[in-house]
């Protein structure tokens, strides 16, 4: 729960944290009722943090997070370190098919995974360990994160494994899929591998061709701290970074910073060169999270803001609490259309790529906040505690429902996809006993916790 609270208190000061999901847009006739239809929990006897969800070709899902338990409740290999990858495969119904753990003597984290083009997926994340436990790369001597990919076969069976990363820590928090069978590695390094380092951290981007080899890699910062949390494609075959910074115009930004912290997105094209950048923000810190293509042109960005910065910049409404969902459709140059501030009495992080349909949009994340402000549901925990808090909107951002989901402790959304059959998925951690609107118990102290709503 340590890391939770630091980026809760911090915001993001910067902590590398999650995911990693591919942007979705659904059709245009479905309406969404946000009803429960099922929950399911996964976990062993101490602490599980699921971070990402893709379907799968047979109807399933594979679910990625990170372990610390051995063999024990839904785990049926043993822990190797700090903490280790660990991949469930499930089927549409929510159970359980086979469970793999990956990882070495040190901290592994688990944030990506992309279907391969031969029926099998791609890991990644990053890793403080060395060769030891099923890991095969790396350095024992080296207790800074590096990237660490992994494909596997259908069947969750190891084929390969690439490390990348320098002397210092690199976090990757996003991968996609390239046209010629590659891939795009995303994440943050403060000193990338042969790129030019603007300032404290920059984004980095790794291309590596489908066997894993290194095609080139480049690093994008202005003379401050850049933190990347999304890897988009865009329609015109170039693709989006996400995430933000709080460098003046310098190195790749091409405007001055507006607070502490703002949204930063850049746009590159398939070798990597910049096309443009935005900078979106207010007074005091945004954290940019999660980054879509909207249904009606351009793109919607979902982050935090901080409540000194309502309204100011980009910032146009007023705060509810401490930190509220902030929500701004931008045009195809990333240039800020309108924006919506959502939230409760507390904090309220949407962590959860937004997902866009017939013009209108879903986002999710956690809230700490009982019934207040643009919160209508209670809190079903104790105070401190904290709920899935998923709105609806309509095209032009204004709020048609909220709800909240969760059990009586503390439950972290992540991930929103569609389910292969109808409605969708809300996939995060849970601390909650079988209570509230959890109908299974946890194995541990934290388990992945998975809710299907119509």
């Amino acid at each position: 729960m340590k890391k939770y609270l630091r980026l809760t208190l911090a915001i993001i000061g910067m902590i590398p944290f999650h995911g990693c999901d591919n942007p979705v847009q659904t059709s245009a006739t479905e309406t969404i009722q946000g009803d429960i239809v099922w929950d399911k929990s996964f976990g062993g006897e101490n602490s599980e943090e699921l971070s990402v969800i893709i379907p799968t070709p047979d109807g399933g899902y594979l679910l990625g997070g990170d372990s610390f338990s051995n063999v024990s409740g839904d785990k049926s290999q043993g822990h190797f370190g700090g903490g280790d990858y660990w991949v469930i495969k499930i089927d549409a119904k929510g159970n359980k098919v086979w469970d793999k753990t990956f990882g070495g003597f040190r901290s592994d984290i688990l944030k990506c995974l992309v279907k391969t083009s031969d029926g099998g997926y791609l890991l990644g994340g990053y890793s403080q360990s060395g060769p030891t436990g099923n890991k095969t790369t790396g350095s024992n001597a080296k207790i800074d994160y590096d990237y660490w990919i992994i494909k596997i076969d259908n069947n969750g069976d190891k084929i390969w494994e690439k490390t990348f990363g320098m002397t210092d820590n690199d976090y990757l928090r996003g991968m996609v899929a390239t046209e010629d069978g590659g891939y795009l590695l995303a994440g943050n390094s403060s000193i990338p591998e042969t790129g030019e380092s603007y300032g404290s951290d920059d984004f980095w981007v790794i291309k590596i061709n489908a066997l894993g080899e290194k095609v080139w890699e480049k690093s994008y910062g202005g003379t401050q701290y850049e933190a990347l949390w999304r890897i988009i494609p865009t329609n015109d075959k170039a693709f989006l970074l996400a995430g933000h910074s709080n460098s003046n115009a310098s190195g790749d930004k091409s405007q001055d910073s507006k607070g502490d912290f703002d949204f930063w997105i850049l746009k590159i094209d398939s070798d990597g060169h910049k096309i443009w950048d935005s900078s979106i923000g207010g007074f005091k810190s945004e954290s940019l999270l999660g980054i879509a293509p909207s249904s009606n042109g351009g793109y919607i960005l979902v982050g935090a803001t901080d409540a000194d910065s309502s309204p100011s910049g980009d910032v146009s409404g007023a705060s509810k609490g401490f930190y509220d969902y902030w929500v701004v459709k931008a045009n195809e140059q990333g240039v800020k259309v309108w924006d919506k501030t959502f939230g409760g009495n507390l904090n309220d992080f949407p962590d959860c790529l937004p997902i866009s349909y017939n013009g209108g949009y879903l986002i999710g994340g956690y809230s700490f906040s009982d019934k207040s402000g643009d919160k209508e549901s209670p809190l079903f925990g104790d105070k401190g505690d904290l709920d899935f808090w998923v709105i609806n909107l309509d095209s032009k951002g204004n709020k048609l429902w909220d709800k909240s989901f969760g059990g009586t402790s503390s439950d972290f959304l992540f991930s929103i996809i569609p389910a292969h059959d109808d409605g969708y998925l809300l996939v995060g951690s849970s601390g909650s006993p079988k209570a509230g609107q959890k109908t299974s118990e946890t194995n541990g102290s934290t388990d992945f916790w998975i809710v299907k709503i119509k």
